[in-house]
């Protein structure tokens, strides 16, 4: 697995929310970092990623995680909101994790 799971599965449920088309999850990006992980923050969930927030290789990548994370594949992760933003909500197509 790249990128550390710092989150118990039964924490990081309460992140989760349900959607007709799948999982809806909310959590807060940040770029260029040393290592990648999700892991708690004050905010909520954090995803470190390393790429940089230019030319949206930090959303990129941050897809790349989630993909990887739930198992799912790329094309089924959309950013609904905060493409140009730090916090982001994004849809997991097909997810029923909660």
């Amino acid at each position: 697995m790249l990128v550390k799971n710092e989150v118990p599965k039964n924490i990081l449920k309460d992140f989760l929310q349900k959607d007709p088309k799948g999982t809806i999850i909310h959590l807060k990006v940040k770029p260029n970092s040393k290592e990648e992980k999700l892991s708690l923050c004050s905010d909520g969930l954090l995803l470190s990623v390393k790429s940089q927030a230019l030319e949206n290789a930090a959303n990129e990548r941050v897809i790349e995680l989630l993909s990887e994370l739930f198992g799912i594949p790329k094309k089924n992760i959309i950013i609904l909101n905060g493409k140009a933003s730090r916090y982001k909500r994004l849809l997991l197509l097909g997810l029923n994790y909660i």
